[in-house]
């Protein structure tokens, strides 16, 4: 697979979309490719859960970036967890 395979969606894309919802729909409108979106939270998750359930979407993969280190440094998996319970295996997902 190289970078002309598949489009992914990272939190720079996010910001100028103006949210994780409308920076999907705008790849699902404009090309038809398989998509990876970046998350960083719970709720970009959610939302991104919300608009696939809602409709026909190129998403194959969700990647879940930054959710294990916590600012001071220490490692907390619960987020990482969390999210992996909530994307229940509708998506395929890669973490740190």
């Amino acid at each position: 697979m190289g970078l002309f395979d598949m489009v992914m969606i990272k939190d720079n894309h996010i910001t100028i979309a103006g949210g994780i919802t409308n920076a999907l729909k705008s790849v699902d409108l404009n090309l038809q490719m398989e998509v990876e979106v970046e998350t960083r939270t719970i709720e970009e998750i959610e939302k991104v859960l919300e608009y696939a359930s809602q409709t026909k979407t190129s998403l194959t993969q969700i990647m879940l970036d930054n959710m294990v280190v916590l600012p001071n440094g220490d490692v907390d998996v619960s987020m990482l967890e969390q999210a992996v319970k909530l994307i229940d295996r509708r998506f395929e997902t890669e973490g740190p």
